[in-house]
C-alpha cells in the first residue's frame, strides 16, 4: 500500500522539482501547479486508501518546499489549507479530503449495488456494511470505512 503511495509522492516531488519553473513563477503561479498536481495526483489514491499522517506530512513539506523556497514560510500550511472565502489560499486540507472521500466511498457501498468493489465489501461485510463490527483481521481500509461510518452514525444521531 504505501509504495504505491511513495512511488506518488516521488511523482509529485518531480512535476514539482523544475527549479527553472521554480525561479520563473509567481506565488500565485505556484499554487496552482501545487494545486493541480496535489489535486489530481492524490485524489485517487486518497478516495481507495486511508493515507498514514506520515504521508501527508511529507507531502506537504515537499509543496512548502517549493511554495516558499526557505526554511521559514511567511504563511502557515494550515493558513494555506483554509478556504478562499476567508481570504486565504483554498487548498484542500489532505487529512479531512480523505475522510471525505472515504465517506464517498462507504456511501457508495450503500448506493451503487453493481459496482465490483461495492460487490466485494458485500461479499466481506455481508448485505449490510451499517451492522458490520470490525474483526481483527479485517483490512486497515475496512477498519477505516466502519470508524467513519460510526463518525457518521453518531453525527446524524441515526
Amino acid at each position: 500500500m504505501t509504495l504505491g503511495i511513495w512511488q506518488d509522492s516521488k511523482l509529485i516531488r518531480s512535476r514539482l522539482a523544475f527549479t527553472w519553473q521554480k525561479k520563473t513563477l509567481s506565488y500565485a503561479g505556484k499554487m496552482e501547479l501545487i494545486r493541480s498536481v496535489l489535486h489530481g495526483v492524490e485524489c485517487f489514491w486518497l478516495s481507495i486508501l486511508r493515507i498514514p499522517y506520515y504521508v501527508i506530512d511529507k507531502i506537504y513539506t515537499m509543496c512548502m518546499g517549493f511554495l516558499q523556497n526557505s526554511k521559514h514560510p511567511p504563511i502557515a500550511w494550515d493558513m494555506c489549507c483554509k478556504l478562499k472565502e476567508d481570504g486565504v489560499l483554498g487548498l484542500r486540507n489532505l487529512r479531512y479530503w480523505n475522510k471525505v472521500l472515504l465517506a464517498k466511498s462507504l456511501w457508495n457501498s450503500h448506493d451503487k449495488k453493481d459496482s465490483l468493489w461495492v460487490k466485494w465489501i458485500h461479499h466481506i461485510c455481508g448485505d449490510n456494511i451499517w451492522n458490520w463490527s470490525s474483526k481483527k483481521e479485517d483490512s486497515g481500509l475496512i477498519k477505516k470505512l466502519l470508524l467513519i461510518r460510526d463518525d457518521i452514525v453518531n453525527l446524524t444521531g441515526s
